[in-house]
């Protein structure tokens, strides 16, 4: 009986070691793996960038189209104004892409949202002339 137990030991003991260094291997493995990682990890900023813009445009769009009237005056005033007046890239972008929704919105029944996207045209409109920049003496 003892020589079938130790028998069963040393066979026990040979698959522990067994599955220990499988295990091993695997573990070793997968850190070298997982090490490489950022190295393989390819991110496109010009597509990220593309998509994350037309999320915003159409983001807007829908505000324009479908929103609340609270919801348009205040993107107009707080985000769309501040815009217009204090950035050529946003104004050209503004101008570009919501034109007609600015158009649309200065028709507005309501006051606030009428008088918002006036605002916003009129800076549009005479955006050629905050374009061109001040000479310093």
């Amino acid at each position: 009986m003892d020589s079938r137990i130790r028998q069963f030991y040393t066979l026990a003991f040979v698959l522990v070691l067994t599955f220990l260094a499988a295990s091993l291997w695997g573990v070793s493995i997968t850190l070298a793996w997982v090490r490489d990682l950022p190295n393989r990890i390819v991110i496109d900023e010009d597509a990220l960038s593309v998509a994350i813009g037309s999320i915003v445009t159409e983001s807007y769009r829908a505000v324009f189209r479908d929103g609340d009237t609270a919801t348009q005056a205040q993107v107009l005033t707080e985000q769309f104004l501040p815009m217009v007046t204090d950035d050529v890239a946003g104004r050209d972008w503004v101008r570009d892409e919501y034109r007609d929704d600015l158009l649309r919105l200065s028709d507005s029944s309501d006051a606030a949202v009428a008088s918002a996207a006036s605002a916003v045209l009129a800076v549009l409109e005479r955006g050629s002339d905050l374009a061109a920049p001040i000479p310093v003496k």
